[in-house]
């Protein structure tokens, strides 16, 4: 198997083939490939966001990211649908990325929050027709951080742009990578099927309310940081119930390691260090497959941003705190939806029963 092939397995892969190799040479051979992809791949995503910060501010660095994340993901899986119909659909979600987050703080909470759920749905339904692929959790992502960084005026413009330009690179990379591929499913019938009692349906509706709602809380109570609430109740929303129970289960307790790991950092590294931290945070998830160390070494970037601003410990009590919200708060409202869910499902069903006799 030649260098360029390895490069194109994930994490995972490579961790196994590293564990099956049948010699230390293959071993090597397998591991050198893995730091190189990991190493490769932190390097475009920081020359990436630094050019992207360059043309379009560094304020609109958020919007840089999403789209790096969308390039990733994109390069390797379409949205399962007709790929014409995918070219739309990019168009459409980075329209909602551009103008949603904005126009959600510009009127009343309540307004807010039907703009919010509204232009979640429509994300999630365009980008997550087959939910393994995992693309709503880019553009979900993305609309949180650009709610959580708004900006104004030039800025706005200029962020506009960049996620306009954003949506051009995607669809040139699904043309690219996808033209050849032929679907059946129309996007017409994406969104009809989003209108059937279907467990997707379902999972849609609890994510993107949980979310929605989550902003709202945020926003009423003031709390600095509820786009961390809001990732949290991201990764915490699984279709499949046990996932979700052993996210729930790991979440926090890998939060307190990530931020044990961070201090250490701090006493150990010298202050103008800190801004490597989170490269150093990159690079440490890029070679981990599980979900508990990658939560764990996700908290050295963003803790090293918020620095500045709480200091360190308020920063790490912070981070640990909007887990802990998050996790308690999905956990909740999770089994609440369902419930509320299946009783309004049974009354529709007993109402139309006593109608058609």
């Amino acid at each position: 198997m030649n260098f360029y092939t390895l490069l194109q397995y994930d994490v995972k892969s490579l961790k196994q083939l590293i564990k099956n190799a049948s010699n230390q040479k293959e071993k090597y051979h397998y591991l050198f490939a893995l730091i190189s992809k990991d190493f490769l791949c932190v390097l475009f995503c920081f020359l990436f966001v630094t050019l992207f910060s360059i043309i379009f501010g560094s304020i609109n660095s958020t919007a840089g990211v999403m789209i790096l994340l969308a390039i990733l993901s994109t390069r390797f899986i379409d949205f399962d649908y007709n790929i014409q119909h995918n070219y739309i659909a990019v168009l459409l979600i980075f329209f909602i990325e551009a103008i949603g987050p904005h126009f959600s703080q510009l009127f009343s909470l309540p307004i807010g929050f039907i703009i919010n759920i509204l232009s979640l749905l429509v994300i999630v339904i365009l980008s997550c027709y087959k939910v393994d692929y995992g693309h709503h959790f880019t553009f979900v992502l993305g609309y949180i951080l650009l709610w959580g960084s708004d900006v104004n005026g030039h800025d706005y413009i200029l962020r506009c742009l960049g996620l306009m330009t954003g949506a051009i690179i995607i669809i040139a990379i699904m043309f690219h990578q996808h033209r050849n591929k032929q679907y059946e499913t129309s996007i017409h019938h994406v969104i009809n099927e989003f209108f059937q009692d279907t467990k997707r349906t379902r999972w849609q509706l609890q994510l993107c309310s949980l979310i929605a709602l989550t902003m709202l809380i945020g926003s009423y109570f003031h709390y600095p940081k509820t786009s961390w609430i809001c990732f949290t109740c991201l990764s915490l929303s699984c279709i499949e119930v046990s996932l979700h129970h052993f996210k729930c289960l790991k979440r926090a307790p890998y939060v307190i390691v990530g931020c044990i790991i961070f201090i250490l950092m701090m006493l150990v590294l010298p202050s103008y260090y800190l801004p490597y931290v989170g490269i150093i945070g990159g690079l440490c998830v890029g070679v981990c497959a599980s979900y508990e160390w990658q939560t764990a070494f996700n908290c050295l970037g963003a803790l090293a941003v918020t620095v500045s601003l709480f200091g360190v410990g308020g920063a790490i009590i912070l981070r640990i705190l909007s887990n802990i919200i998050g996790t308690i708060l999905t956990f909740v409202y999770l089994h609440l939806f369902h419930y509320i869910f299946d009783v309004l499902v049974s009354s529709k069903f007993t109402k139309n029963t006593m109608i058609n006799n």
